[in-house]
């Protein structure tokens, strides 16, 4: 797993807002799976993590990983 995906599975909003900042990660990316950054934080429950991922990050709450799941399910 990316660093970038870790720090959203971990809620680690720090992290999430410098990867991002300095061009290391995408709000994209996605695991092998299809996970994105949405997907781990509402996995982990980070409430914050997921509402900035949203309001700030530019996540989509209609993304889809591979089998069609959404963060939401």
């Amino acid at each position: 797993m990316s660093e970038f995906l870790h720090a959203a599975f971990d809620g680690n909003l720090a992290s999430i807002e410098r990867l991002l900042a300095d061009g290391t990660a995408s709000i994209d990316e996605r695991d092998v799976n299809g996970n994105s950054a949405l997907m781990m934080a509402a996995a982990g429950g980070w409430l914050a993590t997921v509402q900035w991922l949203l309001a700030v990050g530019g996540a989509s709450i209609s993304e889809r990983k591979h089998l069609g799941s959404t963060a939401l399910i």
